[in-house]
């Protein structure tokens, strides 16, 4: 999909797709493929409040956490609409790196350097808050990201291909291309490519502007930003990318979260459906811990309420059977890393 087309249906649909998927699991009482366990979670309002969250390994490129609607996903997507719901409009902006600096970019120093630099810029032409994310990769070129043999249905490209997804505060702007803001932009973007390229030549600079006009529009925005473009598995970006975070935020932001949203930022759902704000600790793996007949209430996402005693505010549905220590995990096609194994077990593709 290229970045200044709508989000499309059939994306739309593999994330409620994903959702649905990952809801199935855990309302059995199961975990994904790649969870070593659950960690639990205290309300420090009211101790009573107890929670159990299944942890993910967070991988782009694993099967069940690169999933469109996975809970990852879904993680991300709770943790940035609370901040475009407070933006009184939303712009969308796409930076691409042109093929001659793309194996230059191949490096989180890199990757770090123009997204700190680009985000000071934005703060000077008087955008003081906004949201970005790196995609790393394109769409299949045989399916359009549909998904197909070829990407093992995936929808991903093999090949590394750069872009900055960047969301501010802006609405329509007339005649865009011209417009004193891209003018201005496309000058910062030109000097910092020529800066780096080793010829001093100057680069094409790729640079896609829209903007969302509801709030509907919004959050599948949102949704595409926030899904994983690093599905097939590529030793060398994999090994690169170790550790960094692909996602930042700059300005100071007066956010409302709902119940939904709740866990994720660290706030206690119970108490926030009683109109109050209280945080949740959450405590480290402990592999020795048994979970076996916890009653439990899914919340959504792997995430759940602890039943204690008369307290519960419902049905238990389900009973955990199973031990965090130990517990087996299913395989996954070869040429996509399997959970839990070391990077170097696989051939690279191209980047």
């Amino acid at each position: 999909m290229k970045p200044d087309q709508t989000v499309t249906t059939a994306f739309l649909n593999r994330y409620k797709a994903g959702k649905a998927h990952f809801e199935a699991i855990y309302r059995s009482g199961k975990l994904s493929t790649c969870s070593p366990g659950f960690i639990t979670g205290y309300c420090k309002g009211d101790a009573d409040h107890k929670f159990m969250r299944a942890l993910h390994c967070g991988r782009e490129y694993c099967p069940d956490c690169g999933r469109d609607g996975s809970p990852i996903h879904v993680r991300r997507l709770n943790r940035w609409m609370p901040k475009v719901s407070s933006m009184s409009k939303v712009g969308y902006l796409v930076i691409t790196i042109p093929p001659a600096l793309r194996l230059h970019f191949h490096s989180k120093a890199v990757l770090t350097d123009f997204r700190m630099l680009l985000k000071k810029k934005l703060v000077r032409m008087g955008y003081e808050r906004g949201l970005s994310r790196w995609h790393y990769y394109g769409d299949c070129s045989s399916c359009a990201g549909r998904g197909c043999k070829a990407c093992n249905d995936t929808g991903a490209g093999k090949k590394w291909h750069p872009h900055l997804n960047v969301l501010i505060e802006e609405g329509y702007v007339n005649d865009i291309d011209n417009s004193e803001m891209m003018t201005e932009l496309r000058a910062w973007v030109s000097q910092y490519f020529r800066r780096i390229n080793i010829t001093r030549k100057p680069l094409p600079v790729v640079i896609h502007y829209s903007y969302c006009k509801t709030d509907e529009e919004a959050v599948n925005r949102v949704k595409y930003i926030t899904r994983s473009t690093f599905r097939i598995y590529n030793r060398a970006t994999a090994k690169m990318l170790y550790g960094y975070n692909s996602t930042s935020s700059w300005g100071r932001w007066n956010i409302e979260i709902n119940e939904e949203q709740a866990l994720d930022n660290g706030c206690c759902p119970l108490c926030l459906k009683e109109k109050q704000r209280s945080a949740v600790k959450w405590f480290k793996l402990n592999t020795s811990n048994n979970y076996t007949g916890t009653k439990v209430i899914h919340l959504q996402n792997g995430q759940y309420y602890a039943v204690s005693g008369d307290r519960a505010r419902g049905p238990a549905f389900a009973s955990i059977g199973m031990r965090i220590k130990g517990r087996a995990r299913q395989g996954a096609a070869s040429f996509i890393r399997r959970p839990g194994y070391n990077a170097t077990n696989y051939s690279e593709c191209a980047v």
